[in-house]
């Protein structure tokens, strides 16, 4: 990084020749240049301070794009009432104990479910399936336009509804569904945590008092933001 000159280099070496957000179509890598050119703006020097603050920064700028277009869309549906009323007031931060999180992650999981489920050949779906948070923001972005509505990825229904917008209802209600029969309905008990962790267990130390030294749990997720944290 070389703020003086505005470049950027990424974790996975992509060079921006300027920080800006337009370099990039990254959620992730968006967030880090919108926080680095806050700073550039000013003329402040970069620290590392503020490289741990963009490492631990939470905020999904892939939801900010399309999280509104996804409650606008669903929201004529009377059954989802009381989920929708939870997920309005969500600040777009991945928080791993939040419910805001939990809900959108698994609603875009069942959502890339859906889209690829019949549709698509082998090598369709492997191709998708690289960059997944890409495919569904470009979907869900022609959908808030109005656009490819009735995309055969959605399926043929016979109510009047667009396809693509019952199939959008359709995941919401199986992420409510998985929540409430794998968590329960207490929602102090909904946390994002609960479907992103990953455990690595040890072979050796796995079944000795040892464990707690050797059992790795990480966090990660879906979420174009989530960062990967270790918890030994």
């Amino acid at each position: 990084m070389n703020p003086k000159e505005k470049i950027v280099i990424s974790s996975g070496s992509e060079v921006f020749p300027s920080i800006s957000v337009k370099e990039t179509s990254n959620p992730r890598t968006v967030r880090a240049l919108e926080m680095l050119s806050q700073k550039a703006s000013k003329n402040l020097s970069i620290s590392i301070s503020d490289i741990k603050e963009m490492q631990r920064d939470l905020y999904d700028k892939q939801a900010e794009r399309i999280f509104p277009i996804m409650l606008r869309l669903v929201k004529k549906h009377s059954d989802l009432h009381h989920i929708l009323t939870i997920l309005e007031d969500w600040d777009l931060n991945a928080i791993g104990n939040d419910k805001h999180a939990l809900i959108y992650n698994l609603w875009l999981d069942f959502l890339f479910d859906e889209l690829l489920k019949n549709h698509l050949s082998e090598y369709e779906r492997e191709l998708v399936k690289l960059r997944p948070n890409r495919f569904l923001e470009v979907m869900i972005g022609k959908w808030g336009e109005g656009k490819e509505l009735k995309n055969g990825l959605c399926g043929k229904y016979e109510n009047s509804e667009d396809p693509c917008v019952h199939v959008l209802a359709y995941s919401l209600r199986k992420a409510w569904k998985f929540i409430v029969r794998n968590i329960g309905k207490n929602e102090k008990n909904w946390q994002w945590n609960y479907v992103n962790s990953q455990d690595y267990y040890n072979p050796v130390f796995e079944g000795s008092f040892l464990r707690y030294l050797f059992h790795i749990k990480t966090y990660s997720g879906v979420s174009s933001c989530a960062l990967l944290l270790g918890e030994s």
